[in-house]
């Protein structure tokens, strides 16, 4: 549906609404707004009005579901497994120009989102520190040298050739790795502050 809205442009989109047992048709024009994303970037947006965030539930109307232990295990790999999948999609579209770089951030912006989580409850903030931890680990494993990635890269070639790689290739891509590293934390410092200036 966002990507119905997006693609509309300055095109009325004709919509069919059930309310209840009533339906309904409606011509929506959706209007061109600018807002800031969770890391304080503005973007443009279309939108028509509704919205798919977090309702403000009551506590006399929120329900809580306990859970067996089993189920509550295979509840947290099934939540594992999709921030694995949107943390890597979300690698190759800033790769292919999809997602801005803008968009990356570092100790600055964890900082500033933990306490944003903080506040907001004790399992937020648990469920963030989770967040943050798979990601780690998924960025560990990218085939960069000095990362744990890199060893593997280098066991697997060494499983292909029946050799090692020679110390001085490895010295250089440890280098390298380092270098790309530093420029990683560089380019995350300045995202960091530029958008709190920004802002």
């Amino acid at each position: 549906m966002q990507n119905a809205i997006s693609s509309a442009g300055e095109n009325p989109l004709k919509m069919e609404i059930q309310r209840g047992r009533d339906v309904f048709q409606v011509e929506i024009v959706p209007e061109l707004t600018v807002q800031k994303d969770r890391t304080g970037n503005k973007v443009e947006r279309r939108l028509i009005g509704i919205s798919t965030g977090k309702p403000v539930v009551s506590e006399e109307l929120l329900v809580r579901k306990r859970l067996s232990p089993v189920a509550a295990f295979t509840e947290s790999l099934n939540r594992t497994w999709f921030v694995i999948d949107i943390t890597i999609r979300g690698i190759i579209k800033m790769i292919d120009g999809s997602i801005s770089r803008d968009n990356l951030g570092g100790p600055i912006m964890i900082a500033q989102m933990a306490g944003q989580q903080a506040r907001a409850g004790i399992g937020e903030l648990i469920q963030f520190i989770a967040f943050i931890s798979i990601n780690l680990a998924i960025l560990n494993f990218l085939p960069i040298p000095i990362l744990d990635g890199g060893h593997l890269m280098f066991f697997s070639i060494e499983a292909v050739r029946g050799r090692p790689v020679s110390i001085r290739v490895r010295e250089i891509a440890q280098q390298a790795g380092m270098f790309i590293l530093l420029l990683l934390m560089v380019f995350v410092f300045y995202n960091d502050i530029a958008r709190i200036f920004s802002s």
